[in-house]
């Protein structure tokens, strides 16, 4: 089909979807939040590269500085790396690195925070479990809950959502129905057309394929509906859907923050516009602003699928390739909210479409601190290199070079103005170590991740004889883990909602709006013993707390019902 976006998307039937709301956001989202989001991941890994690749004359061997570089330098002066560097980050050689470039020292502070703030908040499993009325089918939707993390990774998954949530500020599941439970719902519903194509592997018929840049359609109308017994084991969840995770940076909600009634998704490999990259961040909007003004096609040349209630449809460098339509009812895809973005409503983003709220990233306040200390303990390594070693100054003494200076070595002189003087040798720099240690302190409380979290007592272990003491010096970290277990159990009932919703649907699990809750109960993040949970169960059920409840919470959720 040879139609451009703004020609196509009235299949919609939706005024507020248009041109001019979708591909200003879309070009947003690639131009400005993408490599935004992409900088706070490179922080997060800080990978490597090899420092040959900016001296194409210089062979490893040859350099007599580490032959690395790695990503956190791009926060360091010059002075320091021997670069001048890009506003985007990739250095340029000044022609002289190997003299200018000096001892430089990376401590990534981000990644071992990002890392336990991951542990302490799904560390373990949490204990889920169906809250139907009926016992039975309450049991079936809590098996089937377990299956269904437990075929994407279980703990993992959890962990994955937290870190690129921390790292991103959200992070998205995307929910693929098979082509069998497509077949079902189709021909439950109304059916397919013959001409039309659709894609088989993902909800709304196109997820997989169109998020992944590529993959041909399937006719479901020529596919055999299958027979749905209890003998083949109809509550296998991997036999209707998989659940996968996409990449924050090509998710474009429509046409609000929290609105999931659209959703665009960049195809992978998509290239910029052509066009100069200007030196600070506000001239790259504004340059931005002045080419979509100019030029109404700067956003028409990539490629991206968008997915709606019912309909989806695929284009390739902004014009339509593939549609049709899904029977899933809504978008399939379900978004973890790290922490909410309370600047997101006043934000100004592409004129005429609002800002994308990406939620808050953890990484992003702590990479200014990270920089400043980064620069301070290179400084310092470059001192202790420079005055490490002890010198002497001999003066009015023959012989004094002929002679080693070592132990035993006597010299004598009827000089009485000689002198022999010591210079080097590293000395004592306490405003140095202060400001390395405040800086170190900043760091904790703005992550709320303090080094005892993480095992580094020191000499603190005085200060932490009670588990009381230790949940006082953690209640920074203790909050936000709450906080984003919060989060996290908005995405695990929005997603068991739509999944039980599609079962019941296809006719594979019946169950109504009301039987589809969940109940989530996270064990402590605290290392406690078993016995001391016991004892609290047993006080638990002298108090009258069912029974269930307290085996849920012990993580024994499967024994809740025999």
């Amino acid at each position: 089909m040879n139609m451009t976006a703004a020609q196509s998307f009235k299949a919609f039937r939706d005024p507020m979807l248009t041109d001019q709301t979708l591909l200003p956001r879309l070009a947003w989202l690639r131009d400005v939040v993408g490599p935004r989001l992409d900088k706070f991941l490179g922080y997060y890994r800080n990978p490597m590269t090899e420092l040959t690749q900016y001296l194409p004359g210089s062979p490893t061997a040859s350099l007599s500085v580490r032959p690395y570089r790695q990503f956190q330098e791009m926060g360091l002066p010059a002075r320091i790396t021997g670069f001048r560097t890009r506003p985007d980050g990739t250095p340029v050689p000044n022609g002289a690195v190997e003299v200018q470039r000096k001892e430089v020292a990376i401590e990534n502070d981000i990644a071992w925070r990002m890392h336990t703030l991951v542990d302490f908040v799904a560390g373990r499993m949490p204990a889920i479990s169906s809250t139907a009325g009926d016992p039975a089918l309450r049991k079936k939707i809590t098996a089937l809950i377990a299956q269904l993390l437990d075929a994407a990774g279980s703990a993992a998954l959890l962990q994955e959502l937290v870190l690129m949530g921390a790292i991103h500020g959200s992070a998205w599941l995307r929910i693929e129905p098979t082509a069998e439970l497509l077949a079902k719902l189709q021909s439950d519903a109304h059916g397919i057309g013959d001409g039309e194509r659709v894609e088989g592997d993902t909800g709304g018929a196109a997820a997989s394929s169109a998020a992944d840049a590529g993959g041909s359609g399937q006719d479901i109308a020529s596919m055999e509906s299958p027979v749905v017994t209890v003998g083949e084991n109809p509550l296998d969840i991997t036999r209707w859907l998989h659940l996968k995770t996409v990449d924050a940076t090509r998710i474009c909600p429509l046409p609000g923050a929290q609105d999931l009634r659209y959703v665009a998704v960049l195809e992978r490999g998509d290239a910029p516009a052509a066009a100069p990259r200007a030196g600070t961040l506000l001239q790259r909007l504004g340059a931005w602003i002045t080419r979509a003004a100019a030029d109404s096609t700067v956003t028409n040349d990539f490629s991206f699928a968008l997915f709606g209630p019912s309909h989806w449809q695929r284009y390739v460098h902004g014009t339509l390739a593939e549609e049709g339509d899904h029977p899933l009812g809504f978008v399939p895809f379900v978004r973890y909210l790290s922490q909410n973005d309370p600047a997101a409503g006043t934000r100004v983003g592409p004129a005429g479409s609002g800002a994308i709220d990406a939620g808050v990233s953890d990484v992003e306040p702590l990479i200014g601190l990270q920089d400043e200390l980064n620069t301070r303990l290179s400084d310092r390594a470059y001192r202790v290199t420079m005055t490490s070693f002890r010198m002497f100054l001999g003066k009015g003494i023959e012989g004094f070079t002929s002679r080693p200076v070592g132990p035993g070595q006597v010299w004598s002189t009827d000089n009485p103005d000689a002198a022999i003087d010591t210079f080097g040798g590293d000395t004592a720099c306490p405003s140095e170590d202060a400001h390395i240690n405040e800086v170190r302190e900043a760091l904790d409380k703005i992550s709320g991740v303090p080094p005892v979290a993480a095992g580094l007592i020191r000499g603190k272990v005085g200060n932490l004889t009670s588990a009381v003491a230790l949940r006082i010096t953690l209640i920074a970290l203790l909050a936000r883990a709450e906080r984003k277990r919060a989060g996290l159990n908005e995405t695990l009932e929005t997603l068991v909602q739509r999944v039980l919703e599609l079962l019941d649907r296809a006719g594979v699990l019946h169950s109504t709006p009301a039987d589809r809750g969940i109940d989530i109960n996270w064990p402590t993040p605290l290392p406690e013993s078993d016995m001391d949970r016991l004892a609290e169960a047993q006080t638990k059920l002298a108090l009258g707390i069912p029974r269930d409840v307290v085996l849920t919470e012990l993580g024994y959720g499967e024994m809740a019902d025999k």
